[in-house]
């Protein structure tokens, strides 16, 4: 799964990777947690580029009883499931990150870890977005990040990792006309092996109050 990213990147370099209409300011982000707002990508229909908005992370589908967001969505069943079938037909998005956390199991404890790309550089989660009830009556968007196998890196960490797509597969993705899921499946695999590098971080990351580089910082034994 994925809990926990962050989002250190500058202004600049979020609109120059992934080509958007007009300038941001965006605050770097060390420790986005679910249920707090954070941008994405989608299609503008007016202009045909695309644009940055700030939605909740948790999805909260219509026939839930409370709010029981859902961060995750497991692309391996993502068509055919009702919480996510038709948001991943039409409502597909990018989610800008720098990084993410996963915890690995030792023993009784849970050691963190932050992985990132060898260059550090920005890259994207393959999301889907959708609209949920909120607490005063009305509805707010949010989003989920899709999930696949890990590569040989995340495998001795977690059984699971965020699917992270390639700069060159963006616009295939936000397409509005591609509906089906025969067109995306090639997307959705894990990572190459050498793409990511991963090290172990203290566990001050596990408290969402926590938003700060220290978050992201290697761990000294």
């Amino acid at each position: 799964m994925c809990g926990r990213y962050s989002l250190e990147a500058k202004s600049k370099e979020i609109v120059e990777a992934f080509a958007l209409s007009e300038a941001i300011a965006i605050t770097p982000r060390y420790n986005i947690a679910p249920t707090q707002t954070a941008p994405v990508v989608r299609l503008d229909r007016e202009t045909g580029g695309c644009r940055l908005d700030m939605i909740r992370w948790g999805l909260t589908p219509r026939w839930a009883k409370g709010p029981r967001p859902i961060i995750n969505a497991r692309s391996e069943t993502i068509a055919q499931k009702p919480s996510f079938r038709s948001a991943f037909r039409r409502r597909r998005c990018l989610v800008p990150a720098t990084g993410f956390f996963e915890w690995q199991k030792l023993g009784s404890a849970k050691q963190p870890f932050y992985i990132r790309l060898r260059d550090r550089g920005v890259f994207a989660f393959a999301g889907i977005w959708d609209r949920s009830e909120s607490g005063d009556g009305g509805q707010v968007e949010c989003f989920a990040i899709l999930t696949t196998t890990p590569n040989r890196t995340m495998a001795p960490i977690h059984n699971r990792m965020p699917v992270i797509l390639d700069r060159a597969a963006y616009g295939r993705w936000l397409d509005q006309e591609v509906e089906s899921a025969e067109p995306l499946a090639d997307l959705l695999g894990s990572a190459s092996d050498d793409l990511l590098e991963a090290y172990p971080v203290s566990s001050r990351v596990n408290s969402p109050a926590h938003d700060d580089a220290e978050c992201v910082r290697p761990l000294v034994e």
